[in-house]
């Protein structure tokens, strides 16, 4: 699981006010996310692993790239 925190600043970009989405992926193939609010501009962000390998996870809020949370995260299924 993924804790993601959004602030927003200046004019317009309060936080809380816009749409926080999360884009996973394996190989270019998309995983699908599920993103549960934990108020205070918290979200935590979950998904299953589809197989072994490197998964790249963005995030953005209000159609603008959260800074530092472009992550790769690898995988490897059990054995």
């Amino acid at each position: 699981m993924l804790s993601v925190e959004t602030q927003g600043s200046g004019s317009g970009g309060g936080g809380g006010s816009g749409k926080l989405t999360v884009e996973v992926s394996l190989n270019g193939r998309s995983v699908p996310a599920k993103i549960v609010p934990d108020g205070d501009n918290r979200y935590h962000v979950s998904f299953v692993p589809i197989g072994s390998g490197v998964y790249a996870v963005r995030v953005q809020y209000s159609g603008v790239e959260v800074t530092g949370t472009a992550i790769l995260s690898f995988w490897t299924q059990p054995q």
